[in-house]
């Protein structure tokens, strides 16, 4: 219960470092990493993986589409998890109350 809690408190700088991973990656999926790795081309290509809002603008536009829909999903699991505690909150008295333990 203590490490959801954790979860929920900090949900909002979780899915910030989850999106900002997600764009790290997404610089390995261009044809250029790719062609820079390729062993004929060692040392003739700088293309920096991590620059790729700058290279790729299409799909940087795609990800802001994307990111638009993720907050609509964190608001409904905002609301589930508010359901979730409600729910919760009644039976973890109970076991409480009888003194039983749960991880």
């Amino acid at each position: 219960m203590e490490k959801l809690k954790k979860f929920v408190e900090h949900r909002d700088a979780i899915l910030l470092a989850e999106i900002g991973a997600l764009i790290h990656d997404l610089g390995k999926l261009n044809k250029l990493f790719i062609e820079q790795h390729a062993k004929e081309n060692e040392g003739k290509i700088d293309y920096q993986h991590g620059d790729i809002i700058d290279v790729d603008s299409e799909r940087v536009n795609k990800i802001g589409e994307l990111v638009k829909k993720l907050r609509g999903i964190l608001e409904k699991c905002k609301l589930l998890i508010q359901i979730y505690m409600k729910l919760l909150k009644p039976i973890t008295a109970k076991m409480k109350e009888k003194n039983c333990h749960y991880s």
